[in-house]
Formats: C-alpha cells, sequence, structure tokens
C-alpha cells in the first residue's frame, strides 16, 4: 500500500497541475493553490510508520469484502496491537481494465499529545485528491475539529463547499 502511495504522490509531484487546498475550521473554508514542497509534507501524514515498515503483515490483520453490485471489494486492515497509531485502514478497489484498481484508501490514526488525544480520519481518493478530517480531545473541554481537503484531479473544479 506504502508503494501505491508513493506513485500517486509521485505522481502528482511530477504532472504540471494546479493543486487546491480547502481548510474548514469552524464553519468557515479558506482555499487557496498550493506547490509541491506543501503538497508533499500533507500528503506525507497518509504514510505514517505502520504502513511505511516492512512487515505490514506482521502488524495488521486482513479481512475483506466483495461487494457484486458496485464490482468493488474493500480490504479491511486492523491492528493486532491495539495501542498502533494506525486504529485502521480501508483499501477499496474496483474492477479495471486488466485487474482490480484501487480507488480509495481510508486511514484512522491517533495519537496522544500532553493531554490532547489527535484523532485524523483521511480518505486518499485515486487520481483526484485527499482529505484529512482532524479531531483534538483536550481534556475537560469540547472536541475541536478542522478538515483539509487537497484536489488536483477532475473533482478539483467541482468543490461543493
Amino acid at each position: 500500500m506504502a508503494d501505491y502511495l508513493e506513485s500517486e504522490i509521485l505522481m502528482v509531484d511530477s504532472t504540471p497541475t494546479a493543486i487546491w487546498r480547502f481548510v474548514t475550521h469552524q464553519n468557515r473554508t479558506d482555499t487557496s493553490f498550493i506547490g509541491v514542497h506543501e503538497f508533499n509534507s500533507l500528503a506525507l501524514h497518509f504514510l505514517p510508520p505502520e504502513i511505511r515498515n516492512n512487515g505490514w503483515e506482521q502488524h495488521f490483520t486482513e479481512t475483506s469484502f466483495a461487494d457484486r453490485g458496485t464490482k468493488s471489494i474493500t480490504f479491511t486492515y486492523s491492528p493486532k496491537d491495539p495501542h498502533s497509531g494506525v486504529q485502521r485502514v480501508d483499501v477499496t478497489t474496483t474492477q479495471g481494465l486488466r485487474a482490480q484498481e484501487v480507488r480509495s484508501i481510508y486511514i484512522e490514526q491517533q495519537e496522544a499529545a500532553g493531554d490532547s488525544l489527535i484523532l485524523r480520519k483521511m480518505l486518499w481518493k485515486s487520481k483526484i485528491g485527499f482529505q484529512i478530517v482532524t479531531l483534538i480531545h483536550v481534556k475537560g473541554k469540547q472536541p475541536e475539529e478542522q478538515q483539509l481537503r487537497v484536489a488536483w484531479g477532475k473533482e478539483a473544479d467541482d468543490d461543493d463547499e
């Protein structure tokens, strides 16, 4: 999976295309173009050590579900260690010309930072863009949410926000 994400990142790096960033916080959305350097920095959230390291199969349990109606297969990976930073990975594939092709990758990741718990829900849509929803739970306060969407593919112009 890391190889696939790295190839998508490299494709964006090497293609002259506009990269949009949409940041939503407290019901306000800011939109801007970003450069390749910032894109790479943001995209690295999808490659935490648990996913990049060899031995992926040793640290996660795989289950799968085939949906005949949509001709897709979803592979779900759960960590064997409940204290892992990555809590869930879903890879959805769809029928391609010669084989199944990755349509999306969803990752849930959590980390403790002082008296806060940070939860990231991340969705990578192949050849289109990605979204990261970050929830910050500070002890004794309401959770704070921020949404980040980065788009470079065919849906970049179809912003519905």
